[in-house]
């Protein structure tokens, strides 16, 4: 994967999308901090259990490998890592949606198929147009501030939040794709810069 993050970027995103938040971020510590786990502005720590050395937070058993959340002193937060970590992301949420909508293709009410609902298609929507923003954020030639990342993480979350929904009860499973937007959500927490007032 060695590259820039213009070249990194849509790596992460489509390992995050085709096989899952725990490979990607196998990628990306790979990639930008082989030999520990990155930590964040606030001392936290998204990274593959094999990084962990002991001392997880948590560990999150995810499709594709586990992640733990690690706690420790606050690092310094390259501009490279907070745009590789939004790729990631972008992936994974997009990878929600597919299956928000492989779901709702699948479940009937009445005669037709959930996905033909308005208010079904109105959520999908939003949460595409969420996605697309990110997407012109992370496209575009002029450099990304810490604000610009911020607010892109929030409309990630808030897309994932509503695809969750979607999903009915089966969102909230232990290792489904709810699980996987929550872990996301982590990783907004760890590495995003709060957006200045």
């Amino acid at each position: 994967m060695t590259g820039t993050i213009r070249e990194l970027g849509p790596l992460l995103r489509g390992c995050a999308r085709q096989e899952g938040l725990a490979p990607a971020l196998t990628g990306l510590h790979a990639e930008l901090s082989p030999r520990a786990p990155h930590h964040g502005p606030t001392g936290f720590a998204v990274a593959p259990a094999e990084l962990a050395g002991g001392g997880a937070e948590r560990t999150e058993r995810l499709p594709g490998g586990e992640v733990v959340v690690l706690r420790g002193e606050p690092g310094a937060e390259p501009a490279s890592w907070g745009e590789a970590v939004l790729w990631l992301r972008l992936g994974s949420s997009e990878a929600l949606r597919e299956a928000a909508v492989g779901y709702l293709g699948e479940r009937t009410s009445g005669d037709s198929a959930l996905l033909h609902r308005q208010l079904v298609r109105a959520q999908l929507a939003e949460a595409l147009t969420g996605q697309l923003e990110v997407r012109a954020v992370l496209d575009r030639s002029e450099p990304r501030t810490a604000a610009d990342l911020a607010h892109a993480h929030d409309r990630l979350s808030a897309a994932d939040r509503g695809l969750a929904r979607l999903l009915g009860a089966s969102g909230y499973l232990l290792g489904g794709p709810g699980h996987v937007a929550d872990v996301s959500a982590l990783l907004a927490a760890a590495y995003a810069h709060p957006e200045e007032p």
